[in-house]
């Protein structure tokens, strides 16, 4: 199946939607039309002018040695130089990209009345780069003082000021400022639309800002406001509708069809959803090179395991998944890892097992390939350091080798100290880890006692909470039902042939006013630690087998409960095992 070259842009934003918003505000970042170009759209253009020989050179040194050129004649800024030289790193040398738009940020910061327009381009990148690392909260800090500082300079283009907003609204969302995230989504929203209808910038961009609201809303577990923004979503495809070939039409439709039926499973409306799903013709859909990605989000959510493993095995046979790809970090968790949950969650443990243990097999070489990558990046910056120094002393040769001289004796010290100060910091908290590994045994201990004393009770001395609550705990131990994600107090009452109601109370009188969910939490953890006391295996895959598939969860709960880390449980029983 063929899509025009605008098919094809719309499968990779919304199939990178549901993973990252990240890659839409990309899109969104370097798409735009104007009926009339600004003092910054016409730099902006120049921009592009310059960065193509930068993107055609053949090799780094190739872009570098223009880019040199450029910024010793006098054509362009420091500042913009170092824009130009992240592009030979982009996608391939996060690292390499980061220093250099950095570096860019910094230097326009100084004085971004010189050049607004770039000011903001690197502010805007800069914090991409940020949010790839991880560090969520710096590109929100980054994203808001910029945003403070062009506020009601006319240099700046709608889209720019709209672009960042919606940058920003997806970072706000992903540190849990929820609220904040939605006033500032609407914002970029109606700015978008006022810049649409004065036809100074594409419906497309207006139409990817809805998808990717749409699906982070959705991943936040706000369903209603996720429903509101797939019907905008809807609306704005109908109103540009002549943007799209026929098979682009198709495949828009049925995302949103799934979309819908995705909401539909949340609100408890599964039998609606699976008729809607019967009634779509989603064959294009699977066959589409990206858009199978959204079926799968489907079953996932209407837990139909045993389509979804089939649907991954089809997927993965026409696209040749796992042909000739390297085992990376990136790959077990976009790839292994829902393919073991979903064989797993249908009963096909022989299948799933090969996905674990391909896991296991290869983990060593990921961490050997994500070390070599790192290396030689950071054999990179060091090159390109030497060469700036290697500058600076053409100019002021003894005045550098006493700074190098200073600030040599200054990381020696620092270091020296850091040694000692972290030797300290270990030990102390190897101490402490200790104190509460003990604390927590005691208090497991304790529980296990309370649990044997009432098993010891006669039966017709107990009241009927206390009998309902030890047939629970027999339960729990013997059969382990809390390994199950989904177990609930509905499901408790079915196992125990009694009614939910009974289950809060017996839990309630019997377990400190323990609620269900906290209840069921506690075996969570213990066998959490029993596994990370007994085991080896990755803290991931346990909490998949107690229950708790997400990381972060996890390491929530875990920390809240114990006040340490899985890790440093791990270490401290260790640690207690060979004394």
């Amino acid at each position: 199946m063929k899509l025009s070259p605008l098919g094809l842009h719309i499968q990779t934003v919304l199939k990178h939607s549901i993973v990252c918003t990240c890659c839409v505000l990309l899109v969104l970042g370097t798409t735009g039309c104007s009926k009339e170009e600004s003092a910054t759209t016409k730099a902006l253009i120049n921009e592009g002018e310059l960065r193509r020989p930068v993107i055609e050179a053949k090799t780094p040194e190739e872009a570098f040695h223009y880019i040199d050129s450029l910024e010793q004649s006098g054509a362009i800024s420091v500042a913009m130089a170092e824009i130009l030289r992240s592009y030979p790193y982009r996608g391939n040398h996060p690292l390499l990209e980061e220093q250099h738009l950095k570096r860019a940020y910094e230097l326009f910061s100084q004085d971004p009345s010189q050049e607004w327009d770039h000011y903001a381009d690197a502010a805007y990148k800069y914090a991409v780069t940020q949010s790839g690392r991880g560090d969520i909260e710096k590109a929100v800090k980054i994203l808001t003082e910029t945003l403070r500082n062009i506020e009601g300079q006319e240099v700046i283009t709608g889209q720019m000021h709209s672009n960042l907003l919606l940058l920003l609204g997806g970072y706000q969302y992903r540190i849990g400022v929820f609220d904040e995230g939605k006033r500032t989504y609407e914002k970029a929203y109606q700015e978008k639309a006022e810049l649409v209808a004065k036809r100074e910038d594409s419906p497309l961009n207006l139409l990817l800002l809805c998808v990717t609201a749409t699906e982070l809303m959705f991943e936040n577990k706000d369903y209603a406001t996720s429903l509101d923004w797939r019907h905008r979503t809807e609306q704005v495809f109908q109103d540009n509708i002549q943007y799209f070939d026929s098979i682009t039409a198709e495949l828009f439709r049925e995302y949103i069809a799934i979309g819908k039926m995705r909401v539909l499973v949340q609100q408890g409306r599964a039998d609606e959803a699976a008729r809607m799903y019967a009634n779509t013709p989603h064959d294009l859909l699977r066959d589409s090179q990206w858009f199978g990605a959204f079926m799968t989000t489907y079953l996932e959510d209407a837990k139909r395991y045993s389509e979804l493993a089939d649907t991954y095995d089809y997927l993965d046979r026409r696209r040749n998944t796992f042909e000739n790809k390297e085992f990376t970090f990136e790959t077990f968790n976009d790839i292994y890892r829902q393919r073991y949950i979903a064989n797993r969650k249908a009963g096909r443990n022989e299948r799933a097992m090969i996905f674990a243990d391909t896991v296991f097999n290869n983990m060593d070489s990921a961490f050997v390939r994500l070390k070599r990558t790192n290396a030689a990046e950071l054999a990179v910056v060091y090159q390109t350091h030497a060469k700036e120094l290697a500058l600076k002393d053409a100019q002021a040769e003894s005045r550098i080798h006493r700074n190098l001289f200073i600030s040599a004796f200054i990381i020696i010290v620092l270091i020296s100290y850091l040694f000692i100060r972290s030797r300290q910091n270990n030990k102390e908290l190897r101490a402490k880890n200790r104190s509460l590994f003990e604390q927590i045994q005691q208090r497991e201990q304790e529980e296990q006692d309370k649990l044997q004393t009432l098993q010891a009770q006669p039966e017709e001395t107990l009241t009927s909470e206390q009998q309902l609550y030890r047939r629970l705990c027999a339960l729990m131990a013997e059969k382990q039902p809390y390994t199950d994600e989904e177990l609930n107090r509905e499901t408790l009452a079915k196992m125990l042939d009694t009614n939910s109601k009974y289950v809060v109370d017996a839990i309630r009188e019997c377990s400190h006013g323990e609620t269900v969910t906290n209840f069921i939490t506690r075996y969570r953890l213990e066998h959490v630690t029993r596994l990370l006391k007994t085991t080896d295996a990755p803290i991931n895959l346990i909490g998949e087998q107690s229950g708790i598939p997400s990381r972060t969860t996890l390491s929530r709960l875990f920390r809240n409960t114990y006040g340490m880390t899985c890790s440093e449980y791990r270490q401290a029983a260790a640690q207690t095992t060979k004394e």
